[in-house]
């Protein structure tokens, strides 16, 4: 049998053609029946008079209750020494953050590296699978993952294989561009893995 959603004014209707009232107007004997009825019936038609309610947004467009990844890959030689930085929020919170050095690799790789990282962070968030938007500030990446450029590399022809395979477990994900200096937490994180290295080589 096909379900029906239920409601508010639907719930109000349903409940004005077969509630028993009786209790309501022992409570409130001023009441007839018909004027708890023609109550709750103008109650539901008022409720369906308003106009649907937007869906909350992020500052930056990210609906809320949706997960939010800041990524940002670095290589300081290109290639050179690589590291990957995540940043995980939720509503404004800090759920999780990694910083993850990658050894020897390119700067593109290490973004696709940072991207893949957070699609695993985010799948291991409880209460999963989640909405999740990722901002990266590089414009290479966004394109490629967002269709608008063709990956012509064959090792980052792998990375973009293996990324959109992720991102198939999650009910939605989108791929926005930032400036820099807008991520600049991601790209702390992607640095700190390289400070680490070079103290601890």
């Amino acid at each position: 049998m096909e379900s029906v959603r239920l409601t508010p004014a639907a719930l109000l209707r349903s409940l004005a053609t077969g509630l028993d009232i009786g209790l309501l107007i022992e409570e409130h004997p001023h009441l007839s029946r018909s004027e708890v009825k023609k109550l709750l019936i103008e109650a539901a038609d008022r409720l369906e008079a308003l106009p649907p309610s937007p869906p909350v947004k992020t500052k930056e467009g990210a609906k809320a209750g949706e997960m939010i990844a800041r990524i940002d890959g670095a290589s300081r030689g290109n290639p050179g020494p690589a590291g990957a930085g995540v940043l995980l929020e939720k509503d404004g919170k800090r759920l999780a953050a990694e910083s993850l050095f990658l050894g020897r690799a390119t700067n593109n790789v290490a973004e696709y590296e940072a991207l893949l990282a957070a699609l695993r962070l985010a799948a291991r968030q409880p209460g999963g699978p989640h909405r999740l938007t990722i901002f990266s500030d590089s414009e290479l990446l966004v394109r490629q993952i967002n269709g608008e450029y063709r990956v012509r590399d064959s090792n980052l022809a792998r990375y973009h294989r293996e990324a959109t395979r992720r991102m198939k477990l999650f009910p939605r994900v989108a791929v926005h561009h930032v400036p820099r200096e807008k991520n600049v937490e991601a790209d702390r994180l992607a640095n700190e893995a390289l400070d680490r290295a070079e103290r601890n080589p």
